[in-house]
């Protein structure tokens, strides 16, 4: 069998296209990924690297796809050690859409041992949820100044994916259930009025309740509409018009609230 190239996949496009047919993005990113893999297979990692990011440049929420282009980059890093650091970040990639702990562990210590952006292992996770290209270089990373931006940009970030053609998908392979970065907002609503299960803050437009804490027990007091607050949780749902991002959230994430919230009753010991 001879070798796969991008040519022979721009040849049967051609071909389609010739007879009239018209490929469909779908088919496109399959024929991609198909040729990738097995280029991939073959271990001829320039040639799967060029065709597995064809493949998710066309769908880029494919953890498999991130996966295997990770790994080709990565095994390739002593003819380029750049390839190392992008590798990385699709090896991440594929973590959070995949949810496998093996990669998560270790992107930590790869991040941490052998090259670190100016995000940190924390905000490094959060900018891979939302990113779904690995950037050039360390410099076109996210700055970690300045602070109070980071939220918001994380929001609407998110809000962009969500809304845009392919934010279903992006949600069932990215978020669903995942944990949240930190929102910072300001009160809207909180229910009922006093001793809440339920909040709802705004992150960009003042005023609009733009995320809603499902808070798994009640928290003590009530809080004044526009109080500041930095909230985060697991990821339930959303809803696109009005915009709306649903949390799970247990009360210890929830910060700035004006009145003590409980610690966790530790559980109680068995005599013996």
């Amino acid at each position: 069998m001879f070798p796969i190239r991008p040519c022979a996949i721009l040849a049967l496009l051609s071909t389609s296209f010739c007879a009239g047919q018209h490929l469909s993005i779908s088919l496109l990113g399959d024929l991609n990924r198909r040729a990738g893999e097995i280029a991939y297979a073959k271990k001829d990692w320039i040639v799967a690297q060029e065709l597995l990011t064809s493949a998710l440049h066309l769908n880029p929420y494919d953890g498999r796809i991130a996966y295997m282009l990770g790994t080709a980059l990565i095994v390739d890093k002593d003819r380029d050690p750049q390839k190392l650091r992008a590798g990385t970040f699709y090896y991440a990639r594929a973590a959070v859409l995949l949810r496998e702990p093996s990669l998560i562990n270790w992107v930590k210590r790869q991040h941490v041992s052998m090259f670190r952006t100016a995000l940190g292992l924390d905000r490094y996770w959060d900018f891979v949820r939302v990113t779904p290209f690995a950037p050039e270089t360390v410099e076109q990373y996210p700055p970690t100044q300045p602070e109070p931006l980071d939220s918001q940009m994380a929001f609407l970030m998110l809000r962009d994916e969500l809304l845009g053609p392919m934010g279903p998908k992006f949600f069932e392979d990215a978020l669903s259930m995942n944990s949240s970065p930190q929102f910072k907002g300001r009160l809207v609503s909180q229910r009922p009025a006093s001793n809440p299960v339920e909040l709802t803050i705004s992150v960009d437009q003042p005023g609009m309740p733009e995320i809603k804490l499902m808070l798994t027990k009640a928290i003590p007091g009530s809080a004044p509409v526009g109080t500041r607050l930095e909230v985060e949780g697991l990821v339930r749902s959303w809803q696109p018009d009005p915009f709306q991002l649903i949390l799970q959230s247990d009360p210890k994430e929830i910060h700035g609230w004006p009145f003590p919230i409980p610690a966790d009753s530790p559980p109680k010991q068995i005599r013996q």
